[in-house]
């Protein structure tokens, strides 16, 4: 099932109720779409038909709609659509990337590209789009968290020759960065925050540019 698209990889996304998966295809038609598959298997459903790529789903905490971004108004945007089917609303209208919301429901973040981005945030119940960090070194490379959200920076030019690079946490009560990894090698893309709490998982390249290994973190608080 998983597909790739450019640049993209998809990233399967498990339904809160951990009952389905949703994902981008471009198993029918030639362009890329929105399916659901049961986690236990079964038949995948094609839930987008439009001829522009639909990519990049996620879904609300509630399990009730999957987000997603598509270029069907000639810019990239972020848009919704009723998880048992129905017809897709367009959510941002400043271009939007790789949707993902809140643990408590309050807001959607979303990037403005895929690489080298920053990232933003609208409030679910109405409201002005705000920057929320800059330098964020891709779309798949954040978690988000109760109280913030840890991210792999891009790298500035000084350190662009080091093969390091760094977890970093934005708490969003104090609006303060810190670090609270290093990896030993470049992080190849990807952050996963365990349930309890207590471990970062993510993939480390032990030899560029095809050899990578899974690393967990663990007291990094």
């Amino acid at each position: 099932m998983t597909s790739f698209h450019g640049p993209e990889v998809t990233i399967p996304r498990w339904s809160p109720d951990d009952r389905r998966i949703a994902f981008d295809s471009d198993a029918e038609g030639g362009q890329f779409d929105i399916w659901v598959i049961g986690a236990d298997g079964g038949k995948p459903v094609r839930m987008t038909t439009h001829p522009a790529n639909d990519g990049n789903p996620s879904w609300s905490h509630d399990g009730r709609w999957i987000y997603f971004d598509s270029a069907r108004t000639g810019e990239q945007q972020v848009w919704k659509l009723p998880a048992d089917g129905g017809e897709a609303i367009q959510l941002t209208r400043d271009g939007g990337y790789a949707p993902l919301e809140s643990p408590e429901g309050k807001f959607l973040y979303y990037t403005k590209n895929l690489f080298n981005t920053s990232l933003w945030r609208v409030p679910l119940g109405g409201g002005q789009a705000a920057k929320v960090l800059e330098g964020l070194s891709s779309f798949f490379d954040l978690a988000i968290v109760d109280k913030g959200i840890y991210f792999v920076p891009w790298p500035d030019a000084a350190s662009l020759s080091s093969i390091h690079s760094s977890i970093q946490f934005l708490d969003l009560q104090t609006n303060q960065i810190r670090r609270v990894a290093t990896s030993e090698g470049p992080i190849a893309g990807g952050l996963a925050f365990s349930p309890d709490g207590e471990w970062i998982l993510y993939a480390s390249y032990k030899r560029l540019p095809d050899q990578a290994e899974l690393r967990l973190v663990e007291n990094f608080r």
